[in-house]
């Protein structure tokens, strides 16, 4: 959970991406949802993080090679 009812899943292929929002759309209840969206490996590494006040940035964590979010 990246904050909350916010998640996030790293995929390494597209085809990942396509088996995993497969199963989103499968399981999503009547009254669900769900907003997608892909982010490349260099977005990622090009993000940051600004922590307090004041404001203080710190490096951003490394991608997951992989995880289960559900």
């Amino acid at each position: 959970m990246m904050q909350l009812s916010v998640y996030m899943r790293p995929c390494v292929s597209f085809a990942r991406q396509e088996t995993h929002m497969d199963r989103t759309k499968k399981s999503i209840p009547p009254e669900g949802k769900v907003r997608a969206f892909f982010v490349t490996r260099a977005q990622w590494e090009r993000a940051f993080v600004i922590y307090g006040s004041p404001a203080k940035e710190v490096c951003p964590e490394q991608m997951p090679e992989q995880i289960q979010l559900w």
